[in-house]
């Protein structure tokens, strides 16, 4: 089973795979969403883990140090000027 198939059931090349990704971010685009890459849902995936130890599961990382670092961040605070 593949997440962009042929209309075969077949693996997409790199070429036919660029060409789906572009009609779905079209249709996408026009429906009224911001458009984004497929590397970003890799990002996101790391981001919106439940913990530090399911990010690294899912990303595949050997460190958890690799994915704090790079996923894991800790929301920024503001401090006031005055």
């Amino acid at each position: 089973l593949y997440f962009f198939p042929s209309r075969y059931g077949t693996r997409l090349s790199t070429r036919g795979f660029k060409s789906a990704w572009q009609r779905a971010m079209n249709a996408y685009e026009a429906a009224g969403f911001e458009r984004f890459w497929e590397h970003d849902i890799r990002g996101k995936a790391g981001s919106d883990a439940s913990s530090t130890a399911r990010a690294q599961e899912l990303l595949g990382h050997d460190s958890p140090a690799t994915t704090a670092r790079h996923y894991r961040r800790a929301v920024a605070t503001v401090r006031p000027l005055k």
